[in-house]
């Protein structure tokens, strides 16, 4: 898209955005951080509507041209160059924007940052009244100094919240206490170390499902209370598989109690959150083996988030660890291909690599720790690698396939490999025309 025509549709939208919460005015959850912001948004947007009428796009749109399209529901026309599709979309958004049809009372949002100053233009015409900050890694670093620059950016929004907002910080992140000295907002932290509001423990993690104890105090969202802390514990049961979405989950949990719904209510939706497509999504593969379909992105914490799961995972047969090279490092792409090559060895009986970085570094790094070269096969697209699977595959494999989204495009590879492919459009992320049209 030129320059100029981005700008003008940028503006427009932009425009059509700030009019659209003036007229309504609902309230904004909104979500950033290096990692976990889809499945946060999902597990917030399920508990609360259980009581509110809630805007939540299944696309993560989190940009300054995604999120006005999030707030009108509405989605980037195919061809993404096409002016045509542009008016069509923004005449829809008009008609919307003057119809007297009710609108929702919460809107969850992710927000994103591609380079320095974009959250801040976001935060210029969408004004949240709760700012979730998953974590602080090196993920889409490609455009920032480092991790430090990335923080400052994402900070842009809990200092953007009043004094009547909640700012829901990772206490196991070490930029969360300097992100809560900037804010005016009340501070709510969560994590698996002693000191968050709300702790998870005693963390059982299988195919069935996630479950964990979460230690707070029920009176902390009471207003003018002086007493003792006095926290408990109670359980949390949930259809997800995948040992990190405990961070996900428990900003819900703090978003549903700050709306006075209760913990046991909270539970009890949340016993029905499932993995979303390309997110440790359950997949039945050939000759009776598993895929858990993680195809959706990469990074180095989500990844070894994820290899963690395998790990603590009881199979009859082997662990294949499929992944492809993480994008938008910087000048962290060799170490964060090398951290995860580390972990990889740790719980792989066999290596897949897709793309040059994962070949180099992650595939190097895992031999070097240990995994024998035999069990190494690199290749360069994703299709190959599947397409090399789909020979290798024995009964009882379980098959974690992780990887970026630009070039490497991990969803072929779990295509060429699932029980029932008939079924992808379902099952699969990036099943549209346009990206079917970007063959990896």
């Amino acid at each position: 898209m030129k320059k100029t025509t981005k700008k003008i549709i940028v503006y427009i939208l932009t425009f059509l955005a700030k009019r659209m919460l003036v007229k309504h005015h609902p309230e904004i959850i909104a979500i950033t951080g290096s990692f976990g912001k889809t499945s946060t948004k999902a597990a917030i947007s399920l508990v609360l509507k259980k009581r509110f009428r809630v805007l939540s796009p299944q696309r993560s749109y989190n940009t300054e041209i995604g999120i006005p399209l999030a707030i009108f529901n509405e989605e980037v026309p195919y061809p993404l160059y096409s002016l045509l599709g542009w008016g069509k979309v923004i005449l829809r958004m008009i008609k919307k924007l003057f119809s007297t049809k009710r609108y929702y009372q919460k809107l969850v949002l992710e927000v994103g940052a591609d380079a320095p100053g974009d959250i801040k233009h976001i935060m210029s015409f969408i004004k949240p009244k709760i700012g979730v900050v998953t974590g602080i890694g090196v993920a889409h670093i490609g455009n920032f100094k480092n991790s430090d620059e990335i923080a400052k950016e994402k900070e842009t929004l809990i200092k953007s919240l009043g004094k009547d907002g909640w700012a829901i910080l990772n206490y196991d992140n070490k930029y969360s206490k300097e992100m809560a000295k900037k804010s005016q907002a009340k501070v709510v932290y969560f994590g698996e170390k002693t000191g968050s509001d709300f702790q998870a423990a005693g963390i059982k993690n299988t195919l069935y499902g996630l479950s964990f104890g979460v230690s707070f105090d029920p009176l902390i969202f009471k207003e003018d209370l002086e007493s003792e802390v006095k926290k408990i514990t109670k359980p949390v049961k949930t259809s997800i598989f995948g040992e990190h979405f405990i961070y996900s989950i428990l900003p819900a949990i703090i978003v549903g109690m700050i709306y006075k719904m209760s913990f046991d209510e909270i539970a009890q939706v949340l016993k029905d959150l499932n993995n979303l497509k390309g997110r440790m999504n359950m997949i039945l593969g050939i000759r009776g083996s598993l895929i858990i379909d993680d195809s959706y992105n990469a990074n180095p914490e989500s990844t070894i988030g994820a290899l963690k799961s395998l790990t603590l995972l009881k199979t009859k047969g082997r662990k294949i660890v499929a992944l492809g090279t993480m994008n938008e490092l910087g000048d962290y792409t060799e170490k964060g291909h090398q951290q995860v090559g580390s972990e990889v060895a740790k719980v792989a009986d066999v290596l897949i690599t897709v793309g040059e970085e994962a070949r180099k570094f992650l595939a190097t790094e895992a031999h070097k720790k240990g995994l024998s070269r035999n069990r190494i096969f690199c290749f360069a697209n994703s299709q190959d690698a599947g397409q090399f699977l789909r020979n290798f595959i024995v009964p009882n494999d379980v098959i974690l396939a992780k990887g970026s989204q630009n070039n490497i495009r991990m969803e072929w590879l779990v295509r060429e490999i699932m029980a029932k492919p008939e079924q992808a459009k379902n099952l699969l992320v990036r099943q549209s025309k346009e990206w079917k049209d970007k063959t990896p």
